[in-house]
């Protein structure tokens, strides 16, 4: 039910995204240095939520830039900031993904 407000009313999309965008940058900022203190496990996750918001900003921030834009530059930012954010999970969780045999 939000989900269909939100998408036929385009007014309220930004408010609601910045709201939504700043209740995630105070929890991990508020989070962080506790799982800091908790393990090697809980940093790990501290350390990827700070690479997604860090990747989540930049895309907020570059997708105001390309208003009009053709669909390959927006095409072009999400390959971009998908490949970040996977480098960061594969750095942080140590992940070996194959191709398919």
């Amino acid at each position: 039910m939000i989900v269909r407000f939100l998408l036929r009313h385009t007014a309220a999309r930004r408010p609601v995204g910045l709201v939504l965008l700043g209740v995630c940058v105070l929890c991990a900022v508020l989070v962080s240095p506790v799982s800091l203190w908790r393990g090697r496990r809980p940093a790990r996750f501290a350390a990827f939520a700070r690479s997604y918001l860090a990747v989540e900003i930049a895309g907020l921030w570059r997708l105001t830039r390309l208003r009009g834009a053709p669909a390959e530059a927006h095409y072009a930012l999400l390959h971009r900031l998908l490949t970040r954010l996977f480098d960061a999970a594969r750095r942080d969780f140590d992940l070996r993904i194959l191709p398919p045999a």
